[in-house]
């Protein structure tokens, strides 16, 4: 939902699953659930039907404002203070390339 908060206009499900880092086994079903709950649409793209672009509806815009109390609740659960957390993420992606690689 962030990439998509980030791209109101609309961004290809190829482009979305290389910012995301997912395949289209992995997105696609997700995408079908979350326009299931009217949350996006899918629609192909006129001038190349190949292309399917996401947008998102206004239940899912909507949705940003729940969303970014998220951050100061998951604060309150974990004791965790914005250096901590940021040293924790570093950690996790450097974790994640290395099995990547």
């Amino acid at each position: 939902m962030l990439v998509l908060w980030q791209n109101q206009s609309g961004i290809s499900v190829k482009d979305l699953g290389t910012q995301l880092d997912l395949d289209s086994g992995t997105l696609s079903p997700l995408l079908k659930r979350l326009e299931a709950q009217a949350l996006l649409t899918r629609s192909r793209q006129a001038k190349d039907e190949r292309v399917v672009i996401i947008k998102l509806t206004n239940k899912g815009s909507d949705l940003r404002a729940a969303a970014e109390k998220i951050p100061e609740k998951m604060f309150a659960k974990t004791g965790l203070t914005p250096d901590k957390l940021q040293d924790l993420n570093l950690t996790l992606d450097q974790l994640i390339e290395k099995i990547g690689n």
